[in-house]
């Protein structure tokens, strides 16, 4: 069975007076579990920022941000895009808080797909349809568009290819109560025609289509009123297997364990914490020396379950060590690299993190790096404090930053990354060890330089922080895999685990607000 739309709901009816900022959604009947949900909010003001469209009620599930289109430059609507994995039930209809959108208007539409396959599969990004977005922070593509002139044509563009069975979902929105016709012949809209809101004098209006396999780019028409500027989104889905959980064969394993507590880190420690120790492939260096940011902690121990490396098994199940940063020594721009003894063409590596550096403190930390040539590329693991509440994890390129999915502090997360010269992409994911090894949002993807092969995995990125914070981060078992590349690279946990969407949401909580995950 291929992906099919299932349905699809709406805030208001189209041509709507709104005089609130809340958006209320009440979801598509007899939903499954496993359904994909995409939803799309749209307020009639510009720059609004990441918290500035947020969820007041997520109806029991974990959402995800996917996008936004801000308006910047021209006299375009904001809007922010999220994505769930259905967990079968709601516990209440979903709704979000423009906050600041007094006196403008505010109009959310909700679109579900589902696909049979998803029983022992997973939704994901069908990520090859945005790479060519140069600089956009989103794995989804945004544009803003100025008015156009007759037939008042907007193109939505941006999506380049999908694989066999993808689903795209494209959006127009304008500042003006534009209707909406003359659409790309094979695509259809899912809902009415354009949905048209209004407050006082404000006005904007939201039209929305989709296919299966909708390569190239798609249009309709400003109907009447035109022509108006606004904003364009569209993104692209595919099912994907499930990631199987063995006891993976891997070319290095860290563990941090034969050391001992409180040891300042040095090329020592990790070459004898480095396994296969008789041939792990390469060598430890440190670069802008002396450190005294990163030692060895009992406290910074997060039990795995073990990896092949050199034809051994190795398990962490009783370890009692872990690598420790301390962001207390912010001009320390010591690293720790480990030179591969020949280029890769790809890699895998995987990890467990944990940060307790305080929100809105700082403002980024680059940990684990898959370094090309220094100067010609580059994938790095990177946290940014976007706002209130709000830790980012980051792949970050020489080209490109983009936004995989928010994380929370003091709590153990299993990152994974593919740095892969053989398609010039590198790659992100992110795992809950402690929630059923669920994946956590989607993978994400950035260009890389063409002909950049792989030639070191560094700790932290050139110093990682250069803010002192009263802070620590920890990680602990680190795997590269060179010679399969598998992707995402995870340690062996037992079962294989549910599909992502089989797992209870979490929360943050703010004494002013009750967000979902994004």
């Amino acid at each position: 069975m291929a992906i099919t739309f299932f349905g699809q709901a709406a805030s208001v009816a189209d041509n709507a007076a709104v005089a609130t900022t809340i958006a209320t959604i009440t979801p598509p009947a007899s939903m499954i579990r496993g359904d994909l949900v995409i939803v799309a909010v749209q307020v009639g003001f510009g720059n609004l920022g990441v918290d500035e469209i947020l969820y007041s009620n997520t109806g029991g599930q974990a959402w995800v941000m996917i996008g936004s289109a801000p308006g910047s430059g021209v006299a375009a609507p904001s809007a922010h895009f999220y994505a769930c994995r259905f967990t079968g039930s709601w516990s209440a209809n979903p709704a979000w808080d423009g906050q600041f959108s007094s006196g403008f208007p505010i109009f959310a539409e909700m679109i579900v797909f589902r696909d049979s396959r998803i029983s022992s599969g997973d939704w994901q990004f069908d990520l090859d349809t945005v790479i060519t977005a140069t600089g956009d922070q989103w794995p989804t593509f945004a544009a803003t568009f100025t008015a156009p002139s007759t037939p008042f044509t907007v193109t939505n563009s941006g999506i380049s290819s999908v694989i066999s069975g993808s689903v795209v979902y494209a959006v127009w929105m304008s500042t003006d109560d534009n209707t909406w016709d003359s659409l790309t012949a094979t695509w259809t809209k899912p809902g009415s025609a354009q949905y048209r809101t209004l407050t006082g004098a404000n006005q904007q209006s939201f039209t929305s289509a989709y296919k299966i396999d909708g390569t190239g780019s798609v249009a309709q028409n400003q109907a009447t009123l035109g022509g108006d500027a606004g904003a364009t989104w569209i993104v692209a889905f595919k099912v994907v297997e499930a990631p199987g959980l063995y006891a993976p064969t891997v070319d290095a394993f860290v563990d941090f364990e034969d050391s001992v507590e409180a040891a300042v880190l040095s090329t020592t420690i990790l070459t004898a914490v480095t396994k296969p120790l008789a041939s792990p492939g390469g060598t430890w260096a440190l670069n802008n020396g002396p450190q005294e940011t990163m030692g060895i902690r009992g406290t910074s121990e997060k039990h795995g379950a073990g990896v092949n490396a050199g034809g051994y098994t190795y398990a962490d199940g009783t370890g009692k060590l872990g690598c420790r940063y301390d962001h207390n020594f912010g001009t320390d721009t010591a690293n720790f690299e480990f030179t591969f003894t020949s280029a890769k063409n790809a890699i895998s590596n995987g990890f467990f993190y944990r940060t307790a550096l305080a929100y809105d403190s700082f403002s980024n930390f680059s940990g684990m790096t898959l370094f090309g040539l220094i100067s010609d590329d580059y994938a790095v693991t990177n946290i940014n404090a976007e706002g209130a509440l709000d830790h980012r994890l980051r792949l970050e390129t020489l080209t490109r930053v983009i936004w995989c999915v928010r994380i929370l502090r003091n709590t153990w997360y299993w990152i994974t990354t593919k740095y892969d010269n053989t398609n010039s992409k590198a790659y992100m994911a992110c795992f809950e060890p402690d929630n059923g090894w669920q994946q956590l949002g989607f993978t994400v993807c950035c260009s890389l330089a063409t002909g950049v092969q792989c030639v070191s995995q560094a700790l932290v990125c050139t110093g990682g922080s250069f803010a002192a914070e009263a802070a620590f981060t920890d990680m602990d078992d680190l795997i590269w895999d060179y010679t399969n590349a598998a992707f995402p690279l995870l340690p062996a946990i037992g079962a294989k685990p549910n599909p992502s969407w089989d797992r209870l949401p979490k929360l943050d909580l703010n004494p002013t607000r009750l967000v979902g995950r994004t």
